[in-house]
């Protein structure tokens, strides 16, 4: 019966991306009941790590049922929840014809056209900044609104601007561990890494088993060749979430820099696993499998990440790529 659910849930896979701040969800495959689990699971996930502006793109998923439909709308419905909002772009025809007899449209915002979408956004980033600017204005002790004013500037990729409002948030609440986390991550992008680093330590003493922080306190010491503090933040960070692909692959990435590919490559196969479209973490593994010699294998997973690499000129490069390994064996 297990493996049974399990090969249902293998009818569907993702993608997750950033573009121009807003965060970019894939569905590829089955959307119905068996599958609705995990896409919800990812959509938890987002929202854990407050990824509030969302496009789903749906270019590859190729068939929904009614549940896949409740889906769209109770997602919507978290989002707003959150002063984040839901755009669908890139339907594939089947699900355009149903999305147009339901109406979906007069609900949720769809577009043709992705640019469109992220223009869309950029018009609503805008009105929040206005908005909070406003509450701040009417209630300066609010820390909470210097805290949304900062998450909309870090919208609009205005990390110091941001900065100074997480810092403000953070002076009339020091406990306030989401301040932190967000700080830091201003502090990331503007390349101050020492700052980001304690940060995110301020943000973990408040609240330990903040993922998003461990997983973003890995990454910097990944970036900053502290490869053992990297894979003690990650494995922190799979004892509160276990089924998290990204940080299995994380994990992999850091086991890379220290060269031990026995390890890795067990991070990675978890990680497809949880998610076998994982593009990075099937680049990941093929990257290993050339460095240990074993070509084939590598073969194995280029050509299998094809079928999830949607731009016509990289899969040619990795068909280049299997042609050279086929050519060197």
């Amino acid at each position: 019966m297990m493996e049974n659910n399990e090969q249902e849930l293998n009818r569907i896979s993702y993608n997750i991306r950033s573009q121009a701040g807003i965060t970019v969800f894939e569905l590829i495959g089955e959307l119905d009941m068996y599958t609705l689990s995990r896409a919800q699971e990812i959509i938890d996930m987002l929202v854990e790590q407050e990824k509030y502006n969302l496009i789903i793109d749906l270019s590859k998923l190729e068939y929904i049922d009614s549940s896949g439909i409740g889906f769209f709308t109770s997602t919507l419905k978290i989002l707003r929840d959150h002063n984040g909002d839901l755009k669908i772009v890139n339907l594939h025809p089947y699900i355009k014809r149903l999305f147009d007899l339901i109406h979906l449209d007069y609900f949720i915002s769809v577009y043709e056209d992705f640019e469109e979408a992220l223009s869309d956004f950029k018009d609503n980033i805008s009105r929040a900044i206005m908005k909070w600017k406003k509450v701040v204005e009417i209630k300066p002790n609010y820390a909470d609104a210097y805290y949304h004013l900062g998450l909309a500037y870090m919208n609009k990729s205005q990390y110091e601007q941001a900065a100074e409002e997480f810092k403000k948030a953070i002076e009339i609440n020091n406990s306030y561990a989401d301040a932190h986390k967000r700080l830091g991550d201003a502090y990331s992008n503007l390349g101050k890494v020492n700052e980001a680093i304690e940060e995110y330590k301020e943000a973990l003493e408040i609240n330990p088993e903040y993922t998003d922080a461990l997983i973003s306190l890995g990454i910097l010491y990944n970036d900053g060749s502290m490869l053992d503090e990297s894979i003690n933040q990650y494995e922190k960070a799979l004892q509160v979430h276990p089924n998290y692909a990204d940080i299995h692959n994380n994990l992999g990435i850091a086991y890379m820099g220290k060269k031990d590919y026995k390890k890795a490559i067990k991070c990675f196969e978890k990680a497809l696993e949880i998610n076998s479209g994982f593009v990075s973490a099937l680049r990941n593994i093929a990257t290993v499998y050339e460095k240990i010699g074993e070509t084939d294998k590598a073969i194995r997973e280029l050509t299998a990440l094809i079928k999830y690499v949607s731009d016509d000129s990289e899969k040619d490069k990795l068909r280049a790529e299997i042609r050279r390994l086929k050519k060197e064996k």
